[in-house]
């Protein structure tokens, strides 16, 4: 355990970050960042296409192989889209224009979309620069394979012309900017690559430390990470060029780039401001919150409950079965858990805004509270409800799990109390696990009482603490920004946008009439509940049996 690790903090957290380097999570992470950025998607490369694809990344990640090749090998992709899978990335953007902006965002974080119709009016890429990128594609052929959904990537003998739109002149392949790499080989796809992934480029290194930077810090030094120009520098010019020129000189290493950043004090400091950095939001003088993104979320929440996860048509502990036989996505069933949003390529790691229906599925809904009460989970499996350890253990256990730091001493003894005075202890240790999540949201000076609504709507956007598993809203008191709601506040303002025009409502039963069926009470036990809480403590509610509210069961 890390904090029993008696050896210097420095040398033990760098043995954590080499252990996590690697790791089974960390090529799972990237696959599926890499994934998004290059738009896989079973829609347009069928079940098939798209596991053989996402495999191809996965591979890359897990050999750590070095990023000019991956990219090479992706821009020069030839034959078979299910034996050659890199060559899936021509079916899913079929036109020259289409794949040219994709691969100028990803790969040298350059947008060149905005000089498609006339030249930038404030930078130096002009019109016809975007049509002569666009020609390296446009011998890029594409034919129906042996096999169903199969098709086959090659290079036309001809190559499709690329037209001026003003001019009609035949634009042929080119360079925006001048190489004195290899121009005669006659496939210009491989001419392309070699510029591209080529140490001489200004711009391909540098991009993706950038980006990279940008995954860990929240924003890159060069910000957002695929505009970069003349006209919007980086806020750190040494820091980047010292990156990128480290970054090529290990033979463009991806995991050795992490281990350094992970490695630097910038990336360990804490998010919490002081009096000197407080408005500071471009030196990384302190860390940025941000969102977890719903894949790591939904991770993040078994991770801290101990519940297996369970994805539709997926072996429990799993997220891709372990054969390549088309299933129903992880994706997808994100999509209606806790509704992942559509990405747009460059900016794959964007949390978007809160949608309502996410919010309340995430407080309320089935993905959260089957993982806390599920039976090999970290609280029916610690042994509470048999007192097979005491409560102080079973307290700090929790704290540790949900919000990654002991509980303070008000909270070990508002927490042993709480769980002495509940008859059913392993609801009330459910409780706990749920209240515990408030502590790193919620300051006491602002939250209202349950049967108190909203002040103002819509609530305050959701965010989520730097690394923290925490404040997932669960059992009691609804957590929804700084502010708290009970259930049936929540579910009346789900039902004034679902169904504005019903006061009751089939399809999403009240949280009263749940009540009322299982024979419980609306209001809470007064002798296990409390308010205000002391100082600093989250106050668990005591709430009836059967009455976990169900109201959103998918995403938007």
């Amino acid at each position: 355990m890390f904090l029993a690790d008696k050896r210097p903090t420095i040398e033990k957290r760098n043995a954590k970050i080499d252990q996590l380097i690697g790791s089974p999570q960390f090529i799972k992470h990237w696959t599926l960042k890499w994934s998004d950025l290059l738009l896989s998607n079973s829609k347009f490369i069928t079940e098939k296409g798209s596991w053989a694809f996402r495999n191809w990344i996965r591979r890359a990640v897990a050999t750590n192989m070095a990023f000019d090749k991956f990219v090479y090998q992706l821009m020069t992709a030839n034959g078979s889209t299910f034996e050659n899978p890199a060559a899936n990335y021509y079916r899913i953007s079929r036109e020259p224009k289409v794949v040219m902006e994709n691969m100028t965002q990803v790969f040298i974080g350059t947008r060149f979309q905005c000089n498609q119709c006339h030249d930038h009016p404030f930078e130096r890429w002009t019109q016809r620069q975007y049509y002569e990128l666009s020609a390296y594609f446009a011998g890029v052929g594409r034919k129906a394979g042996p096999v169903k959904g199969e098709e086959i990537i090659y290079s036309l003998a001809t190559p499709t012309d690329i037209k001026h739109p003003s001019t009609g002149e035949t634009i042929p392949a080119a360079f925006p900017f001048s190489s004195d790499l290899d121009k005669k080989n006659p496939d210009p796809r491989v001419r392309l690559a070699k510029w591209l992934t080529s140490s001489k480029n200004p711009y391909f290194a540098k991009s993706i430390v950038n980006r990279y930077w940008s995954y860990l810090h929240g924003r890159g030094i060069i910000d957002p990470v695929d505009d970069i120009r003349a006209s919007n520098p980086p806020s750190n010019p040494p820091l980047l060029d010292e990156l990128t020129r480290r970054f090529i000189a290990n033979g463009f290493d991806l995991k050795r780039l992490i281990r350094e950043m992970a490695r630097s004090e910038t990336y360990q400091r804490s998010f919490r401001p002081n009096k000197w950095n407080d408005d500071d939001s471009l030196n990384f003088s302190h860390a940025s919150p941000r969102r977890l993104t719903a894949e790591q979320l939904f991770d993040a929440l078994h991770v801290a409950t101990g519940a297996p996860s369970r994805i539709p048509g997926v072996p429990v502990g799993f997220s891709r079965q372990p054969d390549s036989r088309p299933r129903r996505s992880r994706s997808d069933f994100l999509t209606c858990s806790v509704g992942r949003l559509v990405k747009a390529p460059a900016n794959a790691n964007a949390a978007g805004d809160v949608s309502l229906s996410q919010t309340l599925n995430m407080i309320n809904g089935p993905t959260v509270s089957d993982a806390i009460i599920h039976p090999e989970g970290r609280v029916e499996k610690r042994g509470c409800p048999q007192r097979a350890r005491d409560d102080k253990t079973i307290v700090g256990d929790v704290y540790l799990a949900v919000i990654c730091r002991p509980p303070t001493e008000a909270e070990l003894k508002q927490g042993v109390a709480y769980l002495a005075g509940v008859g059913n202890r392993s609801e009330a240790a459910q409780d706990l696990m749920g209240g515990a999540g408030q502590q790193s949201r919620v300051p006491v000076q602002q939250v209202t009482r349950t049967d108190a609504p909203p002040a103002a709507w819509p609530p305050p956007a959701l965010e989520s603490p730097r690394l923290g598993y925490g404040s997932m809203g669960l059992r009691g008191p609804r957590t929804w920004g700084v502010r708290t709601i009970d259930d049936r506040t929540a579910e009346m303002m789900l039902n004034a946008v679902l169904e504005p025009a019903s006061t009751s409502s089939t399809r999403h039963p009240t949280t009263e009439s749940a009540k009322n069926a299982s024979g419980g009470t609306s209001a809470p036990d007064a002798a296990n509940f409390t308010w205000p809480p002391s100082a600093g403590v989250s106050t668990p509610v005591r709430r009836s049996p059967g009455t976990r509210s169900r109201l959103v069961e998918g995403g938007d």
